[in-house]
């Protein structure tokens, strides 16, 4: 199995981190493969420039990287912290940049006014950890994830993991999220 896994928090100490590298190390002591980025740690660019966006297409090596990268995988694994009910703005940046026309989705007639959509990654399995501060209740950016953008690109096997009130969370409750996270991924067939 591949794993494309991505962290974004901007203190590399945080438990979001943490998480991130957790996981990938338990992973990859399985024997599968893991693409492990940092956002913040690779100073990703977040801005979706109007030539990049006009020709549907982006010449940074990065992306091109991190495009490749989910391509090969299987499942995809991303880690973050709520921040007034989102993600961190670079996260959402990526989203704008990765999961681009041609490579997530396409059309029926090419790149027309066709409104038939053609999902480019069917077969890979999601997975969405968040941390957040509120106490309880859903969180409406799982519904985006899910309808918005898995589905869209083909991706219906979406999971999410979501430790409320983080701050004042015990270690049995963080330790119930990592485990979480790592059993959605380590027992996924595929």
């Amino acid at each position: 199995m591949n794993c494309f896994l991505l962290v974004c928090h901007p203190d590399p100490g945080s438990f979001n981190v943490s998480t991130a590298q957790e996981i990938r190390d338990r992973v990859r002591a399985r024997g599968d493969a893991v693409f492990f980025h940092d956002l913040y740690e690779e100073n990703f660019n977040a801005v979706l420039s109007l030539p990049e966006l006009e020709r549907k297409y982006s010449f940074d090596p990065v992306v091109q990287a991190h495009m490749k990268e989910v391509q090969a995988s299987d499942h995809i694994v991303i880690l973050y912290p709520d921040w007034w009910g989102q993600p961190p703005a670079v996260l959402k940046g990526w989203v704008d940049r990765i999961m681009q026309p041609g490579f997530a989705y396409g059309y029926e007639d090419g790149f027309s006014d066709s409104k038939e959509v053609i999902p480019l990654l069917k077969g890979k399995k999601a997975s969405v950890g968040i941390t957040t501060d509120r106490l309880n209740g859903p969180l409406p950016i799982t519904d985006i994830w899910e309808k918005t953008l898995w589905n869209f690109v083909g991706i219906t096997d979406v999971s999410f993991e979501v430790l409320y009130n983080t701050r004042r969370s015990s270690v049995q409750e963080r330790e119930t999220f990592v485990e979480g996270m790592i059993k959605r991924i380590l027992t996924s067939q595929y």
